[in-house]
């Protein structure tokens, strides 16, 4: 016996409508899971900046106790002590450095603050290669950026080889950025160095121009008094890259803080500077 089949009936698409509600969809998910991975970047880049923040700020610490003096936010190098004699500037420069290294005699062959890497004259360092170079100790002169600490030696601590003192703090050489002979050190957004000042060649303050290249400026209180102005001030720009116009702030006035400044960090304040 023959059995008749019906033809089946023909699948019905997607009328348009569907697929448009369909990619809409699709739009929102995406959007959700993106802002989802931003707010996990953000998290980890928060995490990584103030952790950069606090250990930088002991290295410091270190820094003190081992040379009895703070790191400069500006200071005047140069491979010949004649150099030194162009300014009263450069003059206060020597007789900081030898704060540190008491013997210390930049005529000596071979003595290179740049350790090779192109350093002629004399150069001033600003605050954020201060930061580096004090912490990390002389440049390498090599492919990979690096930092090779200092030279036990009171006369000569650019020589290379014998005993040696490390760096007081192990940079993230993906994160360095040369400045001529000298490096910096980006924040981990990697759009902006790190900023820093010190009490350095000045009695109880900062010189506020000592980060100028970068654009950033010391944070001070009411009085006029610079926060933390016996020591230091440490300074990301956050994620916009973009630091605040320094000056007068308190936690509690936070929220006033300019537009640039609100999503900075820096050692003065446990929250970004525009949360109180």
């Amino acid at each position: 016996m023959t059995h008749r089949y019906g033809r089946p009936a023909p699948r019905r698409g997607f009328t348009l409508v569907e697929l448009l509600v369909v990619i809409a969809i699709i739009g929102i998910l995406v959007g959700l899971t993106a802002a989802a991975v931003m707010r996990m970047l953000t998290a980890r880049e928060t995490i990584i900046v103030r952790s950069d923040i606090s250990q930088m700020s002991t290295a410091i610490g270190s820094f003190q106790q081992k040379f009895n003096v703070y790191p400069p936010s500006k200071v005047f190098l140069a491979n010949s002590k004649s150099a030194y004699s162009a300014s009263p500037e450069t003059q206060a420069s020597l007789k900081y450095l030898m704060k540190m290294w008491p013997k210390l005699n930049p005529d000596l062959p071979g003595f290179d603050w740049s350790g090779g890497r192109g350093l002629s004259g004399g150069i001033w360092l600003e605050g954020d290669q201060c930061l580096v170079f004090f912490l990390g100790g002389i440049p390498a002169n090599t492919t990979e950026p690096g930092t090779l600490g200092f030279n036990s030696s009171p006369t000569n601590p650019t020589a290379a080889g014998g005993s040696r003192i490390p760096p007081f703090y192990n940079f993230d050489s993906s994160r360095l950025k040369a400045r001529g002979a000298f490096y910096s050190y980006l924040d981990p957004w990697k759009k902006k160095e790190y900023a820093y000042f010190s009490s350095g060649l000045v009695d109880n303050g900062y010189n506020p121009n000592d980060c100028a290249t970068i654009g950033a400026r010391p944070y001070s209180q009411a009085t006029g008094r610079y926060h933390l102005s016996s020591s230091f001030q440490i300074q990301s720009a956050g994620p916009d890259a973009l630091f605040g116009g320094g000056g007068n702030w308190s936690s509690s006035a936070a929220g006033s803080i300019d537009a640039n400044g609100r999503d900075d960090f820096t050692n003065i304040h446990s929250k970004q500077m525009g949360i109180p």
